[in-house]
């Protein structure tokens, strides 16, 4: 610490040789801190979840953290600053994420001595926060922190790293804390550095690693790869086990079937904060760290959570578009792709394909806990109610990626353009066209009309039967009814069969999921899955 402490020492010095500082800006306490040339640019706002709600980092006239509404990015948001660069900008979860406190501990510990740090905390912060956080925040000069503090407090903090204890800007309570430089509103120019461009590299084999909208996206390509007549197959994994491993494990259920078809399978990494687990005998080392960065994820945790439940701005369908644009741009174009999800991400498919069908030119889903169901009383994601969101509530147009209520019928007679196959365990087998015409029956009592039916669709919310194979019989149901009434008012074509169906497999099984999808995504195929070597040749 003596070290570091000469070191600034020596960095206060020529600081204010050339100029930036004067000699009575390093004073002890808010005064030191102001021995940066940015600390007097800088407001700040912290609110906990009962006392405003809000996270505001402010540098001059560039505003760089503004969160009141979306749940995905409570905790602690950080911006450092070295000299006029910014060199990290995050948000640490430490609400929901066992291993945020110590990113944001490896963070700081990778900081030059002199960087400004600047910490606002939105809604909760203590939950997950611990000793190596409270360690780090040392570093920069706090001596309150956040390690046993109470519950959804309110904290900020500007410091500067090297200082020590008690030297920083610090504030703490239950209620809405503010900290306004003298200098906030005028120009100052940051420097950031530049958003380095996913490169996708088109040997075959499977890679990890390419980053795309902070988002990890896997990905494989087959020896028989074709720029001409291969295809993309997106798999989405469930939501009830390690989202990476679980992906990777598609892949390699997949990677036969990708080799035989040309296939380029493409798994995104969503996260979901329901569902995160470390195990502490393989995740953590004897020094308690991670053994892999990549366990460590905040910002993007509630994936699933903000698309398919509130459609909040970190929109993980957006994430796929735009791998979608990335892997036309540098590695073949498609206008269309296919999509697989099983559990939760069956769900997502499901949610996926109200929006963008016109991207998915087939899909399958296996095992869905639930599909949404096109009915206009049912909010999001239940239904397809959407009257209870509202753009204002986002920092970006929803223009593009929000349906209105004009469009749905469009919408959705885009989907039944579309060949869905909805797979799902049953305890016998069942003829999908016998079973869809049955349970479609109880929708229809009544000749359909131009508009909307009033009462509700049957579907599994409503059901005794919520078991996977009642959720499916009543969605695809529901799907035939709006397919009869879009044909009945001239949105759809009579001519155009409808295409959504419906599959049994013996048990819950993932294999046996699989195994169908690829039969019915791919007809023609032979085929049975390998333990090991994923889809093999019978």
């Amino acid at each position: 610490m003596q070290h570091a402490r000469r070191d600034l020492n020596g960095r206060i010095a020529l600081l204010i040789a050339l100029g930036f500082i004067s000699q009575a800006g390093c004073a002890l306490g808010e005064d030191r801190v102001r021995m940066h040339p940015l600390a007097d640019f800088v407001k700040v706002i912290s609110g906990g979840y009962r006392n405003g709600n809000h996270a505001l980092i402010q540098i001059g006239d560039e505003v760089l953290v503004d969160e009141t509404t979306n749940a995905a990015v409570a905790g602690i948001h950080l911006v450092a600053v070295f000299g006029n660069r910014v060199i990290r900008q995050y948000n640490y979860n430490v609400h929901y994420a066992v291993g945020a406190s110590e990113g944001l501990a490896r963070d700081i510990d990778s900081f030059p001595d002199g960087t400004l740090v600047i910490i606002a905390v939105r809604d909760e912060a203590t939950r997950r926060f611990d000793k190596r956080g409270q360690t780090a925040l040392f570093q920069i000069g706090a001596k309150i922190g956040l390690y046993r503090q109470t519950y959804r407090t309110s904290y900020l903090c500007i410091g500067t790293k090297g200082l020590e204890q008690g030297e920083a800007i610090e504030k703490i309570g239950m209620e809405l804390l503010v900290h306004e430089g003298p200098k906030v509103g005028k120009r100052y120019k940051l420097r950031f550095p530049p958003t380095p461009k996913p490169k996708i590299l088109n040997r075959p084999g499977l890679r990890e690693g390419l980053m795309i909208d902070d988002t990890e996206i896997l990905y494989y390509i087959p020896t028989t790869f074709d720029i001409k007549t291969s295809q993309y197959l997106f798999l989405i994994h469930d939501g009830e086990d390690w989202h990476r491993g679980d992906a990777l494990q598609l892949i390699d259920i997949f990677k036969g079937i990708a080799q035989r078809e040309k296939l380029v399978l493409v798994a995104p990494v969503f996260d979901c904060a329901t569902n995160w687990k470390v195990n502490p005998k393989t995740d953590i080392n004897e020094k308690g760290h991670f053994r892999d960065a990549r366990i460590i994820k905040a910002i993007n945790m509630w994936h699933f959570h903000d698309f398919m439940e509130v459609l909040a701005p970190m929109r993980s369908d957006v994430v796929l578009i735009n791998a979608f644009k990335c892997f036309n741009e540098q590695l073949m174009k498609r206008d269309t792709f296919c999509m697989y999800g099983r559990g939760k991400g069956a769900t997502y498919v499901c949610c996926f394909l109200y929006f963008h069908s016109d991207l998915v030119d087939r899909a399958a889903v296996s095992d869905a806990p639930l599909l949404t169901m096109p009915d206009r009383q049912l909010v999001w994601h239940k239904g397809i109610k959407l009257d209870h969101i509202r753009p204002q509530h986002y920092h970006y147009s929803l223009e593009d990626v929000l349906l209105k209520p004009a469009q749905l019928d469009k919408k959705i007679s885009q989907m039944l353009g579309r060949s869905v196959f909805v797979i799902t365990s049953g305890a016998t087998s069942l003829d999908s066209k016998s079973a869809t015409n049955q349970a479609a029956s109880t929708v229809l009592a009544s000749q359909p009309t131009s508009e909307p039916p009033e009462t509700k669709p049957s579907n599994a919310l409503d059901s005794d039967d919520k078991s996977p194979l009642g959720i499916a019989q009543s969605f695809v149901a529901a799907m035939k009814g709006e397919y009869n009434r879009l044909c009945e008012v001239g949105k759809h074509s009579p001519s155009d069969p409808f295409r959504i169906e419906l599959h049994t497999v013996p048990k819950k099984d993932l294999d046996a999921g699989a195994h169908k999808a690829i039969e019915l995504l791919f007809p023609g195929t032979n085929i049975r899955i390998g333990k090991k070597n994923g889809v093999e040749s019978l």
